[in-house]
């Protein structure tokens, strides 16, 4: 899975690489069509075609160097706020940051994939005819069919990538705050949990466990602020949880997770108790041996009938005296399993204190009242149960935060692109709008003229960028919860979505038109 989010995040990173080159081709092949002229009296001067691609990539490699050490400075600063974002499961991820080599690959990187996004348009826009050109040439004239269409191209190319990734990125939105939302069956607020083993051979006497349990309890509860203490062998998404298997004396097998647990862990986990009751100051060992089920564990086991009452053998033979409900242990993607509860005292011992202020704050204390039980025992992995749950669904936040902001960068990159191609074509139909103004034509007409020249080919990339990413959906689908990959209503509004911010960003540029009066347009041609 690890590598497959690896794969994911490498094949984003990619396309909006891939948008980029497109943004800066687009917008060079729009300037070096404003110099066609200049180009034309060059080449009428004796400059040859390679002296002009030479002259284009010179100056495209400029911008290229300026983009390469902003971007560069801007991930250097960017390093705290990715050491935040990464998963504690990423091998030293706390240790990330730019160092001289990972620089100057990304210099280098980025000067090669941009220079090479201004080799096409560079030899491209030398093709011309030297008379035809500076007949036309006039920073008015409107581009040729073939300018045109390139610029288009680039646009579709641009906005299909851009929709495809919005897509993926809301998809992951949604499926991650449906993640936060599920129902875990507990309540972790204001938990702290720290774990301790009881593996030395002192521990190995009889009651030697339970005492120690039983005074750290003691001195935990008498700390200010505290207002539950229990005890348990694992805590949710973290720990051991074993699994038994349990004979039914109608000769049916049953599986369930085991879990020891005293009488004050349901309370301060939130737990509810369905029927019966849980583990008191009666269920002790010279009594009769008690157990508390969870609730998929009694369907499992007896049906529709009451478990309260009944004796399961596991591997020795427990009366169930509760039943509780279901509890997710693994992971927030994963149903809740059958599982027992037991009062055995454990050597993996999980203390759990639930506090009336900020958990965090009685760590320091917690960890004084241990070391005064037992100065020897290290309290290992202090930590409340909401930084676990948080801990869980890290990597799940990382890719969904990665491919969201990835997703963002390249819809603004398409509408710099769309703003500059607009803005270019408001300056070649000058003339054009302004005779259509002469002979009659609204302000309003224009501005839709412009815009639907600048809309079309988003439209056009937009709906090649859905099929992409419906068409691509399944290599998604291992990473989301709680949605199919192919919900119909989010490509819906990742297309609209797409459409609105395109026409908002064509709106601006396209203004211009109305500012041009017929008069003065005429007199300047």
């Amino acid at each position: 899975m690890r590598y497959a989010r690896r794969c994911w995040l490498g094949g984003v990173a990619l396309l909006l690489l891939l948008i980029t080159c497109a943004t800066v081709a687009n917008a060079f092949f729009v300037r070096v069509t404003e110099r066609q002229r200049e180009l034309a009296v060059r080449t009428a001067l004796g400059a040859s075609r390679a002296g002009l691609v030479r002259l284009l990539l010179a100056e495209g490699a400029v911008v290229c160097v300026g983009g390469a050490l902003a971007g560069t400075l801007l991930a250097v600063s960017a390093g705290p706020v990715l050491r935040a974002l990464i998963p504690a499961a990423v091998p030293r991820g706390d240790a990330i940051g730019a160092d001289t080599t990972i620089v100057a690959f990304g210099i280098v990187a980025s000067i090669v994939a941009i220079v090479f996004a201004t080799i096409l348009p560079a030899w491209r826009s030398s093709r011309f005819d030297v008379a035809s050109t500076l007949k036309r040439a006039a920073t008015t004239a409107s581009a040729d069919r073939s300018s045109a269409l390139w610029r288009q191209s680039m646009l579709a190319l641009e906005a299909g990538i851009a929709t495809a990734l919005l897509v993926s990125a809301a998809l992951l939105l949604v499926s991650f705050w449906r993640l936060n939302h599920v129902p875990l069956g507990f309540d972790g607020d204001k938990v702290l949990t720290v774990e301790m083993r009881l593996l030395d051979r002192k521990f190995r006497a009889p009651g030697a466990v339970a005492n120690f349990q039983d005074a750290v309890v003691a001195r935990v509860a008498a700390i200010p602020g505290v207002a539950e203490v229990g005890l348990t062998s694992a805590v949710p998404f973290r720990g051991v949880d074993f699994m038994f298997r349990f004979d039914m004396p109608d000769g049916r097998v049953v599986y369930g997770n085991g879990r020891y647990v005293d009488g004050a862990y349901f309370s301060i986990m939130r737990i509810p108790v369905i029927h019966g009751r849980v583990f008191d100051r009666t269920d002790t060992a010279a009594a009769q041996q008690v157990m508390v089920v969870s609730a998929s564990f009694a369907r499992n086991a007896f049906g529709t009938e009451d478990a309260v009452g009944r004796m399961i053998d596991a591997p020795e033979s427990k009366r169930a005296i509760g039943v509780v409900g279901d509890v997710r242990y693994v992971a927030l993607d994963r149903e809740a399993a059958p599982a027992v509860y037991s009062q055995r005292p454990s050597e993996l011992m999980c203390l759990i204190v639930r506090s009336s202020l900020d958990a965090r704050e009685l760590g320091p204390s917690v960890r004084a009242a241990i070391h005064d039980v037992d100065p020897t025992l290290p309290a290992m992995d202090m930590t409340t149960i909401g930084t676990i749950i948080s801990e869980s669904v890290s990597d799940k936040r990382f890719l969904t935060t990665s491919t969201a902001a990835f997703a963002g960068l390249a819809l603004l990159l398409t509408l710099v692109g769309l703003g500059v191609i607009v803005a270019r074509a408001v300056v070649e139909r000058t003339r054009e709008m302004a005779i259509r103004s002469a002979l009659g034509a609204s302000s309003r007409r224009l501005v839709a003229l412009v815009v639907a020249q600048g809309l079309t080919p988003v439209a056009i990339g937009g709906a090649l960028g859905l099929v992409a990413a419906f068409w691509g959906s399944t290599l998604l689908a291992r990473f989301l919860f709680g949605i199919a990959p192919r919900t119909l209503s989010v490509y819906v509004g990742v297309g609209l979505f797409v459409l609105f911010v395109a026409l908002i960003a064509c709106l601006l540029p396209a203004r211009r038109v109305t500012a041009v009066t017929p008069a003065s347009a005429l007199r300047a041609e």
